[in-house]
């Protein structure tokens, strides 16, 4: 008896122009631009973030992450948000040496975190 392999299909591409496809709730697939996604990223953190004095340790980089693919209704790196909020001006303390993680001095109103 011979078992079948499962098919492991990657639902997200970069085509031969160099456009990156993600699908969003309605299996649609459209396709954008990692400058454009960032754009969008920054657009997001500009009407929905503001800056502290400080670091805020009580929200990081991967949480706030799936904040903004929530509202975006696409998949959002978590270095697509770094770079955004560098973009942005925000300051930025990795979690510890070597983390991918980080956080920045960003504050999020709680009304954000209930919504997404």
């Amino acid at each position: 008896m011979s078992k079948k392999k499962k098919q492991i299909v990657n639902p997200f591409a970069v085509d031969m122009a160099g456009l990156v496809h993600f699908p969003i709730c309605d299996r649609q697939i459209y396709p954008i631009t990692k400058k454009d996604k960032i754009k969008a990223i920054r657009e997001f953190i500009r009407e929905n973030f503001t800056k502290r004095q400080t670091i805020n340790r009580a929200v990081g980089s991967y949480r706030l992450k799936h904040i903004v693919e929530r509202c975006l209704g696409y998949h959002v790196s978590n270095g697509e948000l770094i770079t955004a909020m560098l973009k942005e001006g925000y300051s930025i303390q990795p979690y510890r040496y070597g983390s991918l993680n980080c956080w920045f001095n960003v504050g999020v109103s709680k009304n954000l975190f209930d919504k997404y």
